[in-house]
Order: structure tokens, then sequence, then C-alpha cells
């Protein structure tokens, strides 16, 4: 973690959320997120312009830099072009009912749908 980064993040939610500086819990938790974030995430390229963009979106308050979080994660995935958790267990699941099926195991309407739906979107 470099200072400067963490003070430019932790400047840019004080913007975002100002009751950071009346809430020493939430504050806390922001030290907490920002170094997380740092570690993990490009301050220019993933951390501001996602924080930017959810302010944006959003109608309401935010209260919590947690509200951040999975967006600043999905930004740096979509931008590191990695495999997404999700799209890993939809994976994991597909072939487990593939080897259900192979194996004459019983597998239900809804498991059905999903094996349709998932091979659907996989086509080439």
């Amino acid at each position: 973690m470099t200072k400067p980064n963490f003070q430019v993040v932790y400047a840019r939610l004080l913007q975002v959320i100002p009751s950071l500086e009346k809430n020493p819990h939430r504050a806390l938790q922001a030290i907490r997120l920002i170094n997380e974030w740092i570690a993990d995430c490009d301050v220019e390229k993933d951390i501001i312009p996602t924080i930017d963009a959810v302010r944006a979106k959003t109608n309401g308050e935010i209260t919590t830099p947690n509200w951040f979080t999975k967006a600043i994660h999905q930004a740096r995935d979509k931008r590191l072009n990695t495999v997404n958790h999700q799209d890993a267990m939809r994976d994991t699941k597909y072939k487990t009912m593939m080897i259900y099926r192979k194996c004459g195991r019983y597998i239900n309407a809804a498991d059905e749908k999903f094996i349709k739906e998932y091979e659907e979107t996989k086509k080439p």
C-alpha cells in the first residue's frame, strides 16, 4: 500500500460518504476496505472510476464504504479478464449435472432447465 493511493481513495470516499468523519466505526471500516482494495486493485483503473460510477447510479445516500467492494472487484476482474467466481460455479454445476446424467442419476426439472440455459449461453 502506498500512502498517496490511500489518501486519494479516502478523500474520494469522504466526498461520497461525508458521514465517515462523524462515525468512527465507519471510518475504521473504510480504512480496512481501502487497504484491501489497494492490495488487490488498481486505484486509477478500478477503484476511483468504480466509486464514481456507483455513486452516479445511486439515488439514495451511501452510508457504508462496503457498498463499493463488489463493484470494485468486478471492475478489476473485467479489466484483468479473469474468470468470474459465479461463472466458475456455474461451470462446476454443469459438469456435475453431466456426470449425474451419464450415471443415470435423477435430474429434476430445475436442473434440466439449468443445463439447457447453460448450453445455450456457452454455444460458440
